[in-house]
């Protein structure tokens, strides 16, 4: 049918030149963005899925991060440690050489003034309050610390009180480690009072008791026969406990078991560097102070050499406790990085362009709006076919 009003071909060569114009407007878009999705309706689902993936992946990246700095600290602490060891090693060779019966009494004071240096060391890297470990001033700021954190002692944990006139006197008692008894208590015979534990204020301690390491015994308590007091125990010295009653440190105690690390990027995976705390036992014995300040362990007291062999066999437990958890970021580290990765290939084959496929079909819609504007130029022309039936 010849019409002039109407154009259905010109009509249709515009719709097909438009389509082709629009089609190489995305190609430009997506080659020059390098994303497949340029705007959301390019592909929808694809966005969300791709946008829940990213906030994993950064996730990740996050969690790669705190597991090499939970590595750094563990790193610094065994360093100290090393440290440590070789201090306490030179500690145990001057006290053989102290015992050297050709030594005079200068020979040994000057191997006691090398040992209380390296006694110094030792506290200013460990560090901790006047009732920690004793002496005449707090130790703030150790030497082992990390970004503020102390590396070998827990500040956190609060013993538990047990009030006085609660519980009655009896034989054969534990009393843990950390343990605070409160004034007027009663301690029956063969008593065990734990390291670190308080006694208060007129308490009386039965024969045979043994109070622990850095035990705190107030003043005015009665101290029987035979009674042991360990190292580090400060003595400033009626409802009875009944017989083989335990009384805990850790049963109303709170405190931290450790550092705990986020090691992924969900909820609940994490893991705990556990605390070392250098502040206790033998380690103690040998930074421990008086309240004047003076060293409760000297190079010429009996057992140095035993204490100090100990302390040297803890700060290995702890290393080997250490390395432990190293290994253990280490390889939680390295699944990160894998997990990264996978993650990283997921997102870019949702979003990423292919650059090849969309420069073939970018050089397609290229000719098709060439070919397509210069049929719409034919189409438009043939209306002056009707001219001639006119003229006619």
């Amino acid at each position: 049918m010849s019409v002039i009003n109407t154009n259905i071909q010109a009509i249709t060569g515009a719709r097909n030149l438009n389509r082709s114009q629009e089609m190489l407007g995305r190609a430009l878009s997506r080659l020059s963005s390098g994303s497949k999705i340029v705007n959301p309706s390019d592909d929808a689902a694809g966005l969300a899925v791709s946008e829940k993936l990213d906030a994993q992946n950064k996730r990740v990246r996050a969690a790669t991060t705190n597991v090499q700095n939970a590595v750094s600290l563990v790193q610094t602490s065994d360093g100290f440690m090393s440290g440590m060891t070789k201090i306490l090693s030179r500690m145990s060779e001057l006290a053989i050489l102290a015992k050297d019966v050709t030594k005079n009494s200068s020979d040994v004071a000057l191997y006691q003034k090398e040992f209380s240096s390296l006694q110094d060391q030792l506290r200013q890297t460990i560090g901790g309050t006047k009732s920690q470990i004793g002496g005449a001033q707090d130790i703030t700021t150790p030497l082992g610390m990390f970004n503020g954190i102390k590396l070998f002692g827990d500040d956190a944990i609060s013993p538990p009180s047990v009030t006085a006139g609660s519980y009655t006197a009896g034989l054969n008692m534990t009393v843990q480690a950390g343990a605070i008894i409160g004034s007027g208590v009663t301690f029956g015979d063969g008593v065990t009072v734990g390291a670190g534990a308080r006694i208060g204020d007129s308490a009386s301690v039965g024969d045979g008791t043994v109070v622990g390491a850095n035990a705190y015994v107030c003043p005015g308590a009665v101290i029987g026969n035979n009674v042991t007091i360990q190292p580090g125990a400060v003595i400033n010295s009626t409802d009875p406990i009944p017989d083989g009653t335990v009384v805990g440190a850790t049963g109303s105690a709170s405190g931290s078991t450790g550092l705990t690390v986020t090691v992924g990027q969900a909820v609940g995976q994490t893991m705990t560097i556990p605390t070392i705390n250098l502040r206790d036992g033998d380690m103690l014995n040998i930074i421990g102070q008086d309240a004047a300040g003076n060293y409760t362990l000297s190079i010429t007291t009996d057992g140095v050499t035993g204490q100090i062999t100990n302390a040297i066999q803890d700060v290995a437990n702890e290393r080997a406790s250490l390395g432990a958890s190293q290994s253990r970021l280490e390889l939680a580290s390295s699944t990160l990085q894998v997990e990264y990765e996978n993650l990283s290939s997921a997102i870019s084959r949702i979003r990423d362009v292919d650059v090849a496929e969309e420069s073939t079909q970018y050089a397609k819609y290229n000719i098709l709006v060439q070919s397509g504007t210069a049929m719409l130029a034919q189409a438009n022309q043939m209306p002056n076919s009707v001219l001639k039936l006119l003229q006619s």
